[in-house]
């Protein structure tokens, strides 16, 4: 079987996190890492060497229609005509009591109109046993993250999300300025607080599952994706 071709950036950066490594200088590593993934490969260790390879799969026609490998490969419909008042995504997160909470909270105080749609990725047998509806199988992914509400053309404008994120963490803090974002030399847009919600807080799985060392490092790993992108942003901080 024949080796991928590897462009020689990507081969550089490899060689250079793999001397940050080895220097202990894991935020350059780190860093590092992050443009390899941009540029579509991953970077596989193996002791003191390492081995690259694509990031995504390629995409797959069969005949329940096409798989696609990434994200950004999956043809967008946010400028299409709207067919719902509002879409609301949740995560099932290997806790069908929070999930049916959730669903039941929804159900009674959303509008008309409103879409509700239950993402799960390889949800254990517990879970899957209790899902409204289960999709076919297949690779999927999801990010998990606190409450969001973004509007269609923001969304539009924004996306897609980066893959880069793999947990919560420091993602509120881009999605802020991402939003805020109308431009280099436009006034930013501004934020506004909505009070009085009818909002009850449960205990955060996202947080209380993954032990502290792992939230370390991929609440680091975020923070630098989100200085890669707006570190010379300032305009966006002005309140």
């Amino acid at each position: 079987m024949s080796r991928p071709y590897v462009p020689q950036p990507v081969l550089d950066a490899a060689h250079a996190r793999s001397a940050a490594r080895a220097a202990r200088e894991w935020a350059t590593a780190d860093r590092l890492r992050d443009e390899i993934e941009a540029a579509g490969w991953r970077v596989v260790d193996r002791g003191t060497d390492f081995r690259l390879e694509p990031l995504h799969p390629p995409d797959l026609s069969d005949e329940a229609g096409v798989r696609y490998g990434r994200s950004e490969a999956v043809p967008s419909r946010l400028y299409e005509p709207s067919t719902r008042r509002a879409t609301v995504v949740l995560i099932a997160t290997d806790q069908p009591d929070d999930l049916d909470r959730a669903l039941a909270a929804l159900g009674r105080t959303v509008p008309a109109g409103t879409q509700l749609v239950v993402v799960a990725d390889a949800p254990d047998a517990a879970q899957a046993d209790r899902l409204p509806v289960s999709a076919p199988p297949g690779d999927a992914a999801a990010i998990e993250g606190y409450l969001l509400a973004v509007g269609r053309a923001d969304a539009a404008a924004a996306g897609p999300l980066d893959e880069g994120f793999r947990f919560y963490r420091n993602l509120d803090i881009w999605w802020s300025l991402v939003l805020r974002d109308r431009g280099e030399g436009m006034p930013p847009r501004r934020a506004a607080v909505v009070a009085g919600l009818p909002l009850l807080r449960h205990e955060h799985r996202g947080w209380t599952s993954v032990p502290e060392a792992e939230r370390d490092r991929l609440s680091k790993r975020n923070f630098y994706r989100f200085l890669d992108r707006f570190r010379d942003r300032l305009d966006l901080a002005v309140p």
